[in-house]
């Protein structure tokens, strides 16, 4: 049906340039990925651009509307060279007070050799296809905004964490049109470094909670693995990268098993390519624990909603601030409990007791108490995860992520862009198509 009036005319979709930049194959991924696959085609037509090859197998794999996903890196930081690394050590010892000055020289190389490079190329590749809103998937990026600069497009970052307090993020991050915050802690950060608040807002990531009907679904059984089906079972979820707790997650395990020898854990993803070694330590440290055994390293899984169909509890267990913690809403979507770290957005999500339970970061024999607390009562198990499905239901939709993430949009493709007065995203979406 047309939406429009008589004598109206439909403008074309907005052509929006997608940025994801990020480390590896994690939560900001998975992310764009639901937003792209739920996008109203037409108000916006998406052009994606990506850091890493994973990335854009991934999305062309699981967005079946993209035809293209462009693969534009930015070249090494000169910090990663071996020359670089002996002058930087050499400096420390031979002239300590020159450090900085060193640090500060190699900081303008960089942005001379990776940034103003990687931002032409993007500048090129999105003028060749009329783009006219940047969508920056991680937060701030030089490169990003530039190109949005050069393009005269306005830009969104979507900050899925702390931003790095430097000289070069405080000097342009406040040129970012706006924000958009995945937690009221994240929203705390980019303030600190005095973006106005106007130019913030939060919206929590998208779970498409469709894909976590296991009924709908094949299900895993225990013994894929090796384990008998009546062993309860508990696992963390996430990319393998040091502050997101593994080592505390095992020390924990060690504990459960004293307490019920049956139980078995999981360790579900894997490392970015370049920190390769951080799963060999992993593994070693699950020997020198004794529990090698009872540990499954199942790497990264696609077929995320039946991993955590196996699991009796879920953990997190980072050991900093977590931006805002999707894997713990995933298991909510499964009606799993889960143990979290106190700290960032978790706080946000987990209400101690009630849908779940929080622990400090890095207690180990906390994070083993509660684990034994729910594996030894599957009724409370039971009742916390229907409560956190309850919960998650309300406020982690895909809907009312993309009802915001218009509004946002709409706000700045308006005359003045203006995001601190933001009207109904849907209506200004469509009133953007009319002119």
């Amino acid at each position: 049906m047309n939406r429009m009036g008589l004598g109206e005319s439909v403008k074309p979709a907005v052509d929006v340039l997608f940025i994801e930049k990020s480390f590896g194959l994690s939560g900001s991924t998975m992310s764009l990925c639901t937003l792209l696959g739920h996008l109203d085609a037409e108000a916006y037509r998406p052009h994606v651009v990506v850091s890493r090859r994973e990335q854009r197998e991934y999305l062309l794999r699981h967005v079946g509307t993209l035809k293209e996903v462009a693969l534009i890196t930015e070249a090494r930081s000169l910090k990663s060279s071996s020359v670089v690394e002996h002058l930087v050590r050499l400096v420390q010892w031979r002239a300590p007070r020159a450090e900085r000055v060193l640090m500060w020289l190699i900081a303008v190389g960089d942005f001379l050799v990776g940034t103003i490079p990687y931002a032409v190329r993007l500048y090129s590749w999105a003028r060749r296809r009329r783009v006219v809103l940047v969508h920056q998937n991680n937060g701030f990026d030089a490169g990003a905004l530039i190109a949005a600069r050069l393009l005269g497009a306005p830009m969104v970052g979507f900050q899925r964490g702390d931003e790095w307090n430097s000289f070069l993020v405080r000097s342009l991050a406040g040129f970012v049109d706006c924000y958009v915050a995945n937690s009221d802690a994240t929203r705390a950060n980019l303030l600190s470094l005095h973006i106005p608040q106007g130019r913030v807002r939060v919206v929590y990531p998208p779970i498409d909670f469709s894909r976590f009907d296991c009924d709908m679904r094949r299900r895993l059984r225990r013994r894929d693995f090796g384990i008998p089906e009546s062993s309860r079972c508990f696992g963390i979820v996430g990319i393998l990268v040091e502050w997101k707790g593994h080592g505390v997650f095992l020390r924990a395990a060690r504990r459960v098993f004293e307490r019920m020898p049956q139980a078995r854990a999981f360790v579900v993803g894997d490392t970015p390519t370049e920190q390769a070694r951080y799963r060999v330590e992993l593994e070693e440290l699950a020997r020198e624990l004794g529990i090698t055994d009872r540990v499954r390293f199942i790497g990264f899984r696609e077929d995320m909603p039946e991993v955590l169909q196996l699991l009796d509890v879920v953990v997190h267990a980072s050991v900093r601030a977590e931006p805002f913690g999707r894997v713990i809403v995933e298991a909510m979507a499964m009606k799993k409990p889960v143990v979290a770290s106190m700290a960032g957005g978790p706080v946000e999500i987990v209400e101690s007791g009630c849908n779940g339970f929080l622990v400090p970061p890095g207690d180990h024999d906390g994070l083993a108490d509660r684990i034994l607390e729910l594996l030894s009562d599957p009724e409370r198990a039971r009742q916390m995860g229907e409560e956190a499905y309850r919960r998650a239901c309300d406020r982690f939709s895909v809907a009312s992520h993309m009802e915001q993430i218009y509004e946002v949009y709409a706000a700045l493709l308006a005359p003045g862009g203006r995001v601190d007065a933001i009207p109904s995203g849907r209506a200004v979406a469509r009133e953007v198509r009319r002119r």
